[in-house]
């Protein structure tokens, strides 16, 4: 029984530190994924500000 117990805690262990890896993850690509939005925007606005335009 107290195997099992240590198992299931060695489990929980692992998993929340791979829970904080994702999140540090997640962290990162949501701020890039930001940067490439305005990217995007900046883009985009010049462009419909150019067709307007023409």
């Amino acid at each position: 029984m107290e195997s099992d117990t240590d198992s299931k805690n060695s489990l929980k262990k692992q998993k929340s530190h791979s829970q904080v890896r994702m999140t540090l993850f997640a962290d990162r690509e949501t701020s890039q994924s930001q940067y490439n939005d305005k990217e995007k925007s900046g883009k985009l606005k010049s462009y419909l500000a150019k067709t307007a335009t023409a």
